[in-house]
């Protein structure tokens, strides 16, 4: 196991760093995930409030350019 002290001694870009290649082992591992009830329900919250208000949401050029703008 990670030790938690060693993880916040980290500079901010080691731990982005960490983040990224966690979330690839995620994304190419072939175990199923299993997620708690909760999320599972804000996920279908959000897919109704943009279904039926969709011009409440971001494209992804303009989600791109607001990240940008933060920098």
């Amino acid at each position: 196991m990670i030790d938690d002290a060693l993880l916040e001694s980290l500079p901010v870009n080691e731990k982005l760093r960490l983040v990224t290649n966690l979330w690839d082992q995620i994304a190419r591992s072939e175990q199923p995930i299993t997620l708690p009830e909760t999320i599972l329900d804000d996920a279908d919250r959000r897919i109704d409030e943009m279904t039926k208000n969709p011009e409440s949401c971001l494209d992804e050029d303009e989600m791109w350019r607001q990240a940008n703008d933060l920098r």
